[in-house]
Order: structure tokens, then C-alpha cells, then sequence
């Protein structure tokens, strides 16, 4: 995806259900590729250890 002549990847965080209407929502972020790095899977889980959050 490209915004004012830069290129962006379009990542998806997350999702969760919105507690009034149930409906599921998508939490997105548009990153510059040079601001992207990689993070192999096991340090992303070491970091963020499987949990269940509430709202």
C-alpha cells in the first residue's frame, strides 16, 4: 500500500469483540517498511506469553 508516495505494509495486530454490539473488531497498523523488523516467532512468544486479557 503506498501513502503519500511511501510504501506501507499493512499489518494485523489483533482482534476482539466489541462488548456493546458483539461484533468482532480487527486491529490494524500501517508500518513502514523500513521501520519493519523480523522477530522470530519463539522470542514473540517469550515476550508475549500466551494470556487471556479483559477488557
Amino acid at each position: 500500500m503506498y501513502m503519500e508516495g511511501n510504501a506501507l505494509t499493512l499489518c494485523l495486530i489483533g482482534s476482539y469483540q466489541e462488548e456493546y454490539s458483539g461484533k468482532e473488531v480487527a486491529v490494524l497498523a500501517l508500518v513502514k517498511q523500513d521501520d519493519l523488523m523480523y522477530i522470530p516467532l519463539g522470542e514473540l512468544e517469550r515476550l508475549f506469553p500466551k494470556k487471556v486479557y479483559l477488557h
